[in-house]
């Protein structure tokens, strides 16, 4: 994957769900069998941001952690910190539980 490409696909997104609100940037990131690194994550537009945040209260674990199947797509842009690749997603949608791991 590189910087410039567009992704769609499934994948488990990992994030925060407790407090403070959302930072998307803050260390969500998204992972898929078929490829083993960890992907940055961030919202491309208000509509995103709005399914990312009822996913983090839907499947919040005790712990205040996220980890569940999603359908994503987006541009793979650089990460503001180190450069990398991870994905600014224009489209989020809940599949279920990590156990169905795609």
């Amino acid at each position: 994957m590189s910087i410039g490409d567009y992704v769609r696909g499934t994948a488990i997104l990992h994030a925060f769900a407790g407090p403070p609100a959302s930072c998307i940037e803050c260390g969500a990131y998204l992972t898929n069998k078929a490829c083993p690194a960890r992907l940055g994550f961030r919202d491309g537009t208000p509509d995103v941001l709005r399914a990312y945040d009822r996913i983090r209260q839907q499947r919040s674990t005790g712990l205040g952690y996220v980890e569940t199947v999603v359908r994503v797509s987006g541009k793979v842009v650089p990460e503001s910190g180190d450069g990398g690749p991870m994905v600014m997603a224009d489209s989020l949608t809940l599949i279920g539980p990590s156990e169905n791991r795609p």
